[in-house]
């Protein structure tokens, strides 16, 4: 999996829709939207995708999502390129994220420190590829921001799936419990004082299964070497 920068500069592109689009995402977990990757050509299929919101305060993420398609060309967003018939690139993401940047974002100014500082975050168009170290990182500062698990799409889509991989199980982990035994003295005394009938629906263990179901009248017998 990689994982990849898309932007939005509200000064060169009006999400007339943005509030449609996050209502979609709280009522149906997700909505999909194309969204132009620049002139990058090798997005795939399954990859992560950040969505940073350039120009005036507030900056910063507040999107994310997986990319369902590959690279493919429409008219450009652009309304005077698109009159020029100019075309441009484009994929499919399927946003599981999408925050209202007036009430709540991941803030630009965090992505200057530490790891962060390693990406350009402000680049001039979408599609830039997050180096693998900063998505970790990434991805746990945003799950955390967030108060949720990290994302990891572990499912393949069917046509992905590959059948002659083995996927390894987890590694073993210790658990410790306590355990509580029935005492096989007082059963042998409780059942001796109040039969073998079931107090709720009066089953009867020993003539249903036998001597499996019954017991021996005393503690000693019970536990006799024959």
């Amino acid at each position: 999996m990689t994982t990849y920068l898309f932007t939005w500069n509200p000064a060169r592109w009006d999400w007339t829709y943005l509030q449609e689009s996050i209502a979609e995402v709280h009522d149906n977990g997700y909505c999909v939207e194309n969204w132009s990757c620049g002139v990058t050509k090798r997005i795939q299929r399954g990859d992560r995708a950040f969505l940073v919101k350039l120009g005036r305060e507030p900056r910063g993420l507040l999107a994310s999502g997986w990319v369902t398609s590959e690279v493919f060309e429409r008219p450009h967003w652009d309304k005077a390129k698109n009159a020029r018939g100019q075309m441009a690139r484009y994929v499919d993401v399927h946003w599981d994220t999408i925050l209202d940047p007036d009430k709540d974002i991941f803030p630009r100014a965090w992505l200057s420190t530490g790891i962060y500082s390693k990406m350009h975050w402000e680049p001039q168009a979408s599609g830039t590829r997050i180096p693998e170290d900063v998505a970790e990182q990434l991805e746990d500062g945003w799950a955390k921001f967030l108060n949720r698990p990290v994302a990891i799409r572990d499912v393949p889509l069917a046509e992905e799936a590959d059948p002659t991989r083995i996927y390894v199980e987890g590694t073993t982990r210790q658990v410790t419990v306590n355990y509580y035994e029935r005492s096989p003295e007082a059963r042998v005394i409780c059942v001796n004082h109040y039969g073998l009938n079931c107090h709720v629906c009066g089953f009867n263990f020993e003539k249903t299964y036998g001597k499996l179901g019954g017991v021996p009248v005393t503690w000693e017998a019970r536990f006799s070497p024959h």
